[in-house]
């Protein structure tokens, strides 16, 4: 079974764009097993409404479907749940920087490429 880790944060946009990228995902649905990793850096407890949505989404797609929630520094985080959960890829949505008008990588995206040793997917916002 192919692993994705979708990082997800309280953006309900960011989010949408993560469950119509992994729809679009070029294996079967059976055959593909998504963690949402939600990463709080004030203590949250809790997964936000955009964390939920995207779940119950990819699972009326036919996704196998886990939740995680993490306290701490996002990109390092992200980085842990890689190597603990033996993800194949990772799945994330970069911010648009408008000063130059085209898809920059965020300190978070970039500081994850440059760590994981599995692909990483980022889709523009």
């Amino acid at each position: 079974m192919y692993h994705l880790l979708l990082p997800i944060d309280e953006s309900n946009h960011r989010a949408k764009k993560t469950v119509n990228t992994v729809r679009d995902f070029p294996t079967d649905s059976d055959n593909l097993r998504s963690t949402i990793l939600y990463v709080s850096e004030n203590g949250a407890t809790e997964a936000p409404e955009s964390v939920t949505t995207a779940a119950a989404q990819l699972e009326e797609a036919g996704c196998e479907v886990e939740t995680t929630i993490k306290n701490g520094y996002p990109p390092e985080e992200i980085v842990n749940q890689v190597e603990e959960l033996d993800v194949d890829h990772v799945l994330m949505v970069g911010r648009e920087k408008t000063t130059s008008g085209k898809i920059l990588f965020g300190s978070a995206t970039e500081s994850v490429m440059e760590s994981v040793d599995v692909p990483v997917t980022v889709v523009k916002e």
